[in-house]
């Protein structure tokens, strides 16, 4: 069953707040959105995104800033879709996130977009350059709701995330996180990322100049929906993993769960760029990584969790995962 799209507003306070410096009455932008004026009568309320996306147009209004103040320089109105412009004339993926980090270089000089590559896995990163401060909890996760929105629309594709990692502690409204990002994520950490499978990044760009006006009108909603992957993709990897814990349940028990049948359900995720297999084994990682991570039970207890037949299994089904064996991971975990 679909859940209603509401979103916390303990994140709007937090938005607005920051905004003081930049002489901004914020009374009057609560009023315009049809809030209460006291931003303490926002806490602990939930929002339709429809409305939560007014306020945010009325905030880039009040601004005239597309950026919402966090940046030393502001993003005029027209800067997405000049950006968008520039990305949709791109062949791939991976050509369409350089093109972004460039833009976003050239227009602003305290952030940056870095995307990497390893043998198995990309990471996108973002990384403010001159004042620490600036990592807002908010902002940066408004960045990568962008940017995962963007490389949905551009190529009609799932972009399945393998972890989301930010730099600040978690934040009042951290509950929203498993909804908007389906993958473990981490607060505290050394850098802004997310991960992703790098065969996503060969997805062939799709949209025109023409269809950008769409796109730009439903992004203030888009920004707020509580699922940021409703894909058949995306309902698949939910139910393989259920909190922290793998659920071990073959194509045709997912499938009776979706109701529809097998060969339905194996063409509706080829049409989406993915197989089965491929969503179980990046669920199997993430739960692997996790426990890895915490250091709480042994490789061998994580390949019997993880449905494997022994621990040799595990660990040649990890290596084609990571590059790395499961031991070796651990290690180099624990020296960063």
């Amino acid at each position: 069953m679909r859940k209603d799209r509401s979103f916390s507003m303990d994140a709007i306070p937090l938005a607005i707040e920051s905004q003081v410096n930049n002489h901004v009455n914020v009374h009057e932008i609560l009023h315009r959105a049809g809030l209460s004026s006291s931003l303490q009568d926002t806490q602990n309320q939930r929002l339709p995104s429809e409305e939560v996306g007014n306020i945010i147009l009325t905030l880039v209004d009040a601004l005239k800033d597309e950026t919402l103040g966090f940046l030393e320089r502001p993003t005029s109105p027209g800067g997405i879709e000049l950006l968008c412009l520039v990305v949709v004339s791109q062949k791939t993926l991976r050509a369409a996130f350089e093109k972004c980090s460039l833009f976003v270089s050239l227009v602003h000089d305290d952030i940056q977009f870095d995307l990497s590559e390893g043998k198995v896995n990309a990471t996108l990163s973002v990384r403010y350059v001159k004042n620490r401060e600036q990592d807002n909890a908010v902002f940066t996760t408004m960045l990568f709701i962008v940017l995962l929105r963007l490389a949905r629309w551009l190529t009609d594709k799932a972009l399945i995330l393998d972890q989301l990692n930010l730099t600040t502690p978690a934040p009042s409204f951290a509950k929203d996180y498993k909804d908007v990002f389906p993958c473990p994520h981490y607060f505290d950490q050394s850098e802004n990322y997310i991960t992703f499978s790098r065969r996503f990044l060969d997805n062939p760009v799709i949209q025109t100049p023409d269809s950008i006006p769409n796109f730009l009108r439903m992004l203030p909603n888009l920004l707020t929906s509580t699922a940021i992957d409703e894909s058949v993709s995306g309902r698949v990897k939910r139910l393989l993993r259920s909190k922290d814990v793998y659920a071990p349940m073959s194509l045709s028990t997912v499938a009776d769960r979706l109701q529809m049948s097998e060969a339905k359900l194996s063409r509706q995720l080829k049409k989406e760029g993915n197989t089965f297999a491929q969503i179980k084994d990046s669920v199997r990682r993430d739960v692997a990584l996790m426990h890895l991570r915490r250091g709480d039970k042994s490789i061998s207890e994580i390949s019997y969790l993880l449905g494997f037949s022994q621990p040799s299994a595990f660990n040649r089904a990890f290596r084609s995962w990571t590059g790395d064996a499961p031991g070796a991971y651990r290690v180099t975990y624990k020296i960063k």
